[in-house]
């Protein structure tokens, strides 16, 4: 069900900047309001977001909440046991960000630090060989992200 409301939401985002030039400010305000209590809801529907997010103030001000906790969500899971999905959001959520924020050059170091964070916790998960099916299942959603990407940029099928 919610998958389908990420769906729903990035269309109407879409069609709110594309015909109307307006930011969803309701969208913004749950995305910060719930980055840390319901952090896999607001960066589920974050990374929904495919299309391109030209209002900086609606960008930074999520930016702003959510990069704190995906940065922490970022840290490598530590047992098998545990539920993981936070960690793949939280690294989708990442790849989502730094697409979002190289719109805007004054962000370029929160770029460069997001992507060293990807790096640096999937480099320790394949280390310490915690799960390796934990990776393989971020780059699937990342496959999937990308792909929607390109269908919105008109480069892919």
């Amino acid at each position: 069900m919610f998958r389908v409301l990420g769906k729903v939401v990035n269309h109407v985002v879409c069609e709110m900047f594309k015909h109307q030039d307006i930011a969803w400010d309701g969208l913004r305000d749950y995305i910060v309001s719930q980055s840390k209590t319901k952090f896999q809801r607001a960066v589920y529907i974050f990374q929904c977001l495919t299309t391109p997010l030209e209002d900086d103030e609606f960008v930074i001000h999520v930016m702003e909440n959510l990069l704190p906790e995906i940065r922490i969500r970022l840290n490598p899971p530590r047992d098998l046991l545990v539920d993981n999905s936070c960690w793949v959001l939280a690294f989708t959520g990442a790849f989502c960000a730094t697409i979002h924020l190289r719109e805007f050059p004054s962000q370029a170091e929160s770029v460069k630090e997001i992507a060293n964070k990807m790096i640096d916790s999937v480099r320790e998960l394949v280390e310490i060989g915690i799960e390796v099916g934990l990776v393989r299942r971020a780059f699937r959603d990342l496959e999937n992200i990308v792909k929607n990407l390109n269908k919105w940029n008109g480069t892919g099928s």
